[in-house]
């Protein structure tokens, strides 16, 4: 079994997005599983858990607007 791990969750990368909406520069909320609660890594759910990579939330300070971004691991 291989380990993956997300590089911006453990501080290798920044993560950098322009907001498609406005253009102002987003800002990462962290993994999608923190905003979940406490419980989220822990329940049976293939986004949260992985499958197909970390999934962080970004959000604009600007206009507000907020965008779930999938990084491969």
């Amino acid at each position: 079994m291989t380990n993956h791990i997300c590089p911006h969750c453990n501080c290798l990368l920044e993560l950098q997005l322009n907001c498609p909406a406005c253009g102002g520069n987003m800002i990462d909320c962290g993994p999608l599983q923190n905003a979940l609660g406490p419980y989220a890594p822990y329940e049976e759910n293939s986004i949260i858990n992985g499958e197909y990579g970390c999934v962080h939330l970004m959000q604009c300070p600007d206009c507000q607007l907020q965008l779930q971004m999938t990084i491969p691991t």
